[in-house]
């Protein structure tokens, strides 16, 4: 199965463009700190650091890639 999605990852295009590029290096830390934030807001029983957590991953996860997507 892995050998099957190999070959069919290698038959992908790669990015032509460099500026299309985007390093993911801060949105998986920011989608770290809002992961921990929530928990730690749940194991304080403290909604608004949940909320904030939820937001920071939301934002890690979908805002700003499609900010980042419609800038190009």
């Amino acid at each position: 199965m892995l050998a099957r999605l190999a070959l069919v990852l290698a038959q992908l295009p790669s990015n032509p463009d460099e500026r299309y590029r985007t390093d993911p290096a801060p949105y998986i830390a920011l989608f770290a700190v809002g992961f921990l934030l929530g928990v730690f807001g749940h194991i304080l029983k403290v909604r608004l650091m949940v909320a904030v957590g939820v937001l920071l991953i939301f934002l890690a996860t979908v805002l700003l890639p499609v900010l980042q997507h419609l800038r190009y």
